[in-house]
């Protein structure tokens, strides 16, 4: 009687243990899910004189979620254009802080260009002036001295000409003063040009030089202004990865490398049965070998999916999938395997 109780007592604490064990396990989870890469930046450009430069974050659960945002616009008035850099063809992988895109409108350009050509004239006059002559005011001064004093002898001429006309009676006697006071001008022009030329001719002060020498610090500044702006149209990569062409209104994309990420809506009972460092398992809807992989980040709230109510969680692959491509993730309970 007593080893038969006994034996039976010892059936009913296995029974307890085994549906104890049994009870704390964790079934696995079948969800549908999505490939995105861990970090991706879009470039689009919708028609509109915008280029919109997106970063995305497929790490988060639900993602890829918008992190960074930049809008690059054309001065008002001009036309916005960009070019992609060389090499940049898809498949083709770049490191951190490689050129993207370069972007520009005439008139950055042209406002760079203009203003180098002021530093070149601020430059040579002020190498003029510190030589201790004005070549150029002395060659321009001179050059209106000759012109007043060909102006003058031909207005002299017509003068007497029209005097004589005059004392012939073969002309009014008005044309006569006019065309003396046309030559007295001429005579008031060139005695002003000569001055001006004489005045070229003295050595430069020192305030001019030091005038010159600020002028040229100024158009040095506005070179380095203009510069600048067009510098910052210039889109680099923040990181490295693998250029991708998605088409449509996005004109690059890039996609960081390293494992990707599948997306996957649980629904809120299955998100009770899942945890961060469950093994998981990802079948391309394509076709090919599953592939394995890890839960990584569970959404700690809900959201709204159509009509539908889930909860995303984030699997690392450990194999490689192309973004984009949609299949079923199990997602293995109890822990790691």
């Amino acid at each position: 009687m007593d080893s038969r109780w006994a034996r039976g007592a010892a059936g009913a604490a296995l029974l307890l243990g085994l549906a104890a064990w049994t009870g704390g396990a964790r079934e696995a989870v079948r969800a549908g899910g999505v490939v995105v890469a861990p970090r991706e930046v879009q470039v689009s450009h919708l028609g509109d004189g915008v280029l919109r430069w997106r970063e995305l974050d497929g790490a988060l659960p639900g993602g890829p979620a918008l992190v960074a945002e930049r809008v690059v616009e054309a001065p008002r008035g001009e036309a916005l254009g960009f070019a992609l850099a060389d090499g940049l063809t898809p498949g083709a992988q770049i490191g951190e802080g490689a050129p993207l895109l370069q972007v520009g409108a005439p008139a950055l350009s042209a406002a760079v260009a203009a203003r180098q050509a002021e530093v070149a004239e601020a430059e040579a006059a002020l190498a003029v002036l510190e030589a201790g002559a004005r070549l150029g005011d002395r060659a321009a001064a001179e050059a209106e001295v000759h012109v007043a004093e060909a102006q003058l002898a031909q207005a002299r001429a017509f003068a007497e000409n029209a005097r004589r006309l005059r004392e012939q009676g073969a002309a009014p006697a008005f044309e006569a003063e006019l065309a003396a006071l046309t030559a007295g001008v001429a005579e008031a022009e060139r005695r002003a040009a000569r001055a001006r030329a004489t005045q070229a001719r003295q050595e430069p002060l020192a305030v001019e030089i030091e005038a010159a020498r600020r002028r040229v610090d100024v158009t040095r500044a506005l070179v380095a202004e203009a510069q600048a702006r067009v510098a910052t149209t210039a889109l680099t990569a923040p990181f490295a990865g693998v250029v991708a062409r998605p088409g449509g209104d996005v004109l690059l994309a890039l996609r960081s490398a390293g494992p990707p990420l599948v997306q996957v809506a649980l629904s809120e009972h299955q998100r009770a049965r899942v945890e961060v460092g469950d093994a998981a398992r990802f079948w391309p809807r394509a076709g090919g070998v599953p592939m394995p992989g890890r839960v990584v980040a569970v959404a700690s709230e809900a959201a709204v999916m159509g009509v539908r109510v889930v909860v995303w969680a984030t699997v690392a692959l450990d194999g490689a999938a192309p973004v984009g491509a949609t299949g079923e993730v199990e997602l293995l309970g109890g822990g790691p395997a």
